[in-house]
């Protein structure tokens, strides 16, 4: 990675699951890893208009502004629009595939989830605006 490093946002209501997946990154041994959380889609917009971020991992059901809202605003926003999101969320057929795929998501990552599953999303979502330079170390 560039000296700049990697900069991944989770935006998620549950303390726990951000925990998780915080942890769950980190085993990733990116160098230059640093992690952002937001508990909802409004903080989670206003750490992206304030920071640099490269991939957003997001809830979809969440107080005060849903996951679905938050990417909506980002795919509006000229400086937001192209930046990877991946949704985790429980699959129960509330939120429809067609409502998913409409918004260009990269990838949707399914709770429970296992940290190799994890790892081989984030290494396809940065592999094209990588240039692979990001490779995962996740022996």
């Amino acid at each position: 990675m560039d000296s700049e490093g990697l900069n991944i946002l989770i935006v998620e209501d549950s303390p726990a699951v951000r925990a998780v997946m915080g942890m769950t990154l980190k085993m990733s041994k990116l160098s230059n890893l640093k992690l952002l959380e937001a508990q909802d889609g409004l903080e989670g917009l206003r750490l992206l208009r304030r920071e640099r971020i490269d991939v957003v991992f997001t809830d979809i059901s969440m107080p005060r502004m849903d996951g679905l809202e938050m990417i909506d605003r980002m795919r509006a926003d000229a400086s937001l629009r192209d930046i990877p999101v991946v949704v985790v969320t429980y699959r129960d057929g509330s939120t429809g595939e067609a409502a998913l795929q409409e918004r260009n998501l990269h990838r949707v990552l399914n709770k429970p989830f296992k940290p190799k599953e994890v790892f081989d999303i984030l290494e396809a979502v940065l592999s094209p605006t990588c240039s692979g330079k990001a490779r995962l170390g996740t022996n």
